[in-house]
């Protein structure tokens, strides 16, 4: 039984917000594995979409994916950034591929979820390599496309045998029909005031305003000049609650990292006067400039955005309200304590869905 979430009360959280919450639980633990690349994602929070395309109706499952890209740029404070570009680019073109797919192949048994969470993982792939081509990588992206593409379909074909597992064994997903209750009305998100809503606009116009500067400057002295001073603003300011440690290692550590491995693609097309020549390694002047330039305007709108939303942006209308839910969603999710292992995962995911909701699940 499917329930559009455009008749959703105000006493229940439909089923998108249910596995919004999902994705934006996964992104959190995808984040804690170290990787060279904000975007250069595992892909682990599009278990919910493949999961979801049982459940929801082709409206609700591309709503789905504007509530994911929307709620991890939120969350990770990346709404702005060149990242949020990589993230819609890798979503959708893997959700439309998947649906495709399920919509024309799963129903009539010609395709297993293995085969289309591997070909969503390729897809995505391709397309962000394309998208890394012009704003990072130049050239260099024939260096890093191969990695890039070992591991999406790594990660596709795992996701895929995990979904499989989960619709053979799952007695949450067996049972989950309508809507997800939770335990009182005053839980449930209220709809964004007026007075929110500026505010979130005012961000947004400002955090696009020093994105623009910082991209279009022609002089590398004014984007270093921004890039370092959104950097001190997000030690000093940091999100509520962050130890110095953690500051340091998430506008620092990580960065030096992300940035440090940008300009080494950049110098693999070497072009312009040769500052170092040792062996296979060549230093140009062009190239390296370049690297930094890209490294500085890549993580400086990472900076940027974080500074201006830290997760305070409110949204009007459904929307709104069905972003705000997920993050209910979310909260359930994350006040459970539970290590996973890949071993085993989808009996112990199920039973601690089941911990989260299972009391709340209603028709």
């Amino acid at each position: 039984m499917k329930i559009s979430v455009f008749e959703s009360g105000k006493d229940r959280v439909s089923l998108v917000s249910f596995f919004g919450g999902m994705c934006f639980f996964l992104s959190l633990i995808e984040s804690l594995i170290p990787k060279p690349l904000p975007f250069l994602r595992l892909g682990i929070a599009n278990l919910p979409v493949l999961l979801s395309l049982v459940y929801l109706s082709p409206e609700e499952f591309f709503l789905l994916g504007l509530l994911k890209v929307a709620g991890q740029g939120l969350y990770g404070g990346t709404f702005f950034s060149f990242v949020f570009l990589f993230s819609v680019t890798g979503t959708f073109s893997s959700m439309l591929v998947m649906f495709v797919l399920y919509r024309f192949f799963k129903k009539k048994d010609l395709i297993s979820f293995v085969g289309i969470s591997l070909s969503g993982a390729l897809f995505s792939c391709i397309t962000q390599s394309l998208l890394g081509t012009v704003m990072v990588f130049g050239e260099g992206i024939k260096y890093v496309f191969p990695l890039f593409l070992l591991s999406s379909g790594i990660t596709g074909l795992i996701l895929g045998i995990i979904t499989e597992k989960i619709f053979c064994d799952s007695v949450f997903f067996c049972d989950l029909k309508g809507r997800l209750y939770l335990d009182s009305p005053s839980e449930i998100t209220p709809d964004a005031t007026k007075g929110e809503v500026f505010y979130s606009m005012v961000n947004a116009v400002f955090c696009l305003l020093f994105i623009l500067i910082l991209v279009c400057a022609g002089s590398d002295i004014t984007k270093l000049m921004i890039f370092g001073l959104f950097l001190i603003l997000n030690l000093i300011f940091p999100l509520r609650g962050r130890s110095f440690l953690w500051r340091v290692r998430r506008f620092v550590v990580v960065p030096f990292v992300t940035m440090l491995f940008i300009v080494g693609i950049n110098l693999c097309v070497p072009f312009g006067k040769v500052l170092l020549k040792s062996g296979f390694l060549t230093i140009t002047e062009g190239a390296l400039r370049e690297g930094i330039k890209r490294a500085v305007e890549f993580q400086g709108t990472v900076f940027i955005s974080v500074f201006f939303f830290k997760g305070k942006i409110r949204l009007p209308g459904i929307f709104g309200r069905i972003l705000g839910d997920s993050f209910l969603c979310f909260n359930r999710l994350f006040t459970r304590n539970r290590n996973f292992k890949l071993k085993g995962f989808s009996g112990e995911f199920d039973e601690f869905l089941t911990e989260a909701f299972g009391r709340s699940t209603g028709v």
